[in-house]
């Protein structure tokens, strides 16, 4: 499936995989529902928080409530491989049904994976989570991506076989919740 397809199938609120700078991911667009359904196709608890994936730093500042040093911190990183636990905005939360106050953010790096900038650009933020199931590997290609869980793919594969690492900057404190690539 091509870029286009994906993109119309995203704002569908359909769940598609896409290769990304890290590992292969599913994604669906941000909505009340679309979180819980990722969670759901993975097979683990539909209320576990699932990462937002922003086309830019911008559009991730807009959408959270952060302090001078986590912005700091959010400048320095971003875009990359890093995800980050931050205070989401009430307006965007309000606009999205969302539940939760916090929220892991990530921008991915634009010189890495162009086609997945394009796509969000056009879509707006999605919920992002690794191609996997619960508790098993990791999916490196589209073909396992699409026969594993019946949903459109970008043909690809992942450039990596390691997860983000998750930051959390809540409170003005930094606490790593997962090492991973860097």
């Amino acid at each position: 499936m091509g870029t286009r397809a994906i993109i119309k199938a995203l704002k569908n609120n359909e769940i598609v995989g896409i290769p990304t700078d890290t590992i292969f991911g599913l994604f669906v667009k941000v909505g009340k529902d679309n979180g819980p359904r990722l969670n759901q196709i993975k097979g683990r608890d539909l209320k576990q928080p699932v990462q937002i994936m922003f086309p830019s730093i911008e559009q991730a500042f807009k959408a959270s409530e952060i302090s001078d040093f986590t912005k700091s911190i959010l400048q320095a990183e971003l875009p990359g491989k890093k995800c980050f636990i931050v205070q989401s905005d009430k307006n965007f939360r309000y606009k999205n049904l969302l539940d939760y106050e916090a929220m892991a953010i990530r921008v991915p790096s634009k010189y890495e994976n162009k086609k997945l900038i394009k796509i969000l650009t056009a879509v707006g933020p999605c919920f992002a989570t690794s191609a996997n199931k619960h508790q098993e590997p990791i999916l490196t290609n589209w073909k396992l991506v699409k026969k594993t869980f019946n949903i459109e793919t970008l043909r690809g594969k992942s450039s990596s076989l390691t997860h983000s690492t998750i930051i959390k900057l809540l409170n003005d404190e930094v606490e790593i919740i997962r090492k991973g690539e860097q």
